[in-house]
């Protein structure tokens, strides 16, 4: 029974959205890691200057972090259920559970997935010329918790998602731990399809939520998510 977390969060998201579970782990007396993504510590400014080489450091910092215990689950959320996958197959061995919240497979627009393939084989100086795209204006009141989140996604920022998306499923075999799959059906950025493929193909479990949300932590299901992920945490 593993009671050691390392908890990531997403790619234009701050680990305060993960919180209300941290503190719930917390209260389990569970160990908790949950560091900050590259340019993720004060604000989103210099989001587009992050790079592969960036997050490679990045999971190589958390590896040897230690106070990370093990074994350990990891629990990712959106870009970091991505994370999560990489950080799974390369220390097999050493993780009990994996976790992955609303994780990015594939966008719910065949367009914008295909563009953002196509800008992660740019080079990153014109990739960083090219601004950013304004994310859909939704209200605060959707959310159970205060959100701390970028109003647009850096276009050489929504590259490196894709480069690690493909890092992320080419090294996915080598899990072999259980991964446990949490999303939302009506999710406005994942396609819905694509994931429950993806599941059925790498027979990992997946919980689907209804009500077109992509951060379950802090919207309306919550109570129901953390309770889920808490349980599954501690299966033997």
């Amino acid at each position: 029974m593993s009671k050691n977390v390392l908890m990531l969060h997403g790619l234009s998201a701050r680990p305060s959205e993960m919180l209300a579970l941290y503190k719930e782990f917390i209260e389990l007396k569970y160990q908790v890691i949950m560091p900050s993504l590259p340019f993720h510590e004060t604000d989103f400014i210099n989001l587009n200057k992050l790079k592969l080489n960036d997050i490679e450091h990045f999971i190589e910092g958390v590896l040897s972090d230690r106070r990370l215990q093990y074994p350990f689950t990891i629990v990712g959320s959106s870009f970091g259920a991505l994370l999560a996958l990489i950080i799974a197959a390369r220390v097999s061995s050493l993780v009990a559970r994996v976790i992955l919240i609303s994780p990015v497979i594939k966008l719910r627009s065949s367009l914008q997935d295909c563009a953002i393939n196509l800008f992660s084989y740019l080079p990153h100086s014109f990739l960083k010329r090219l601004g950013e795209i304004r994310k859909k204006k939704r209200g605060e009141n959707i959310f159970l918790f205060h959100r701390e989140s970028s109003q647009s996604y850096p276009i050489a920022t929504l590259s490196l998602l894709a480069q690690v998306r493909r890092l992320a499923l080419k090294e996915i075999k080598k899990i072999k731990g259980d991964v446990i799959v949490l999303a939302d059906y009506y999710d406005h950025l994942l396609d819905p399809i694509t994931i429950q493929a993806f599941c059925q193909r790498s027979a990992f479990d997946l919980n689907w939520f209804p009500g077109g949300e992509h951060e379950l932590l802090i919207g309306k299901h919550h109570n129901h998510v953390v309770k889920l992920i808490t349980g599954c945490s501690v299966k033997s």
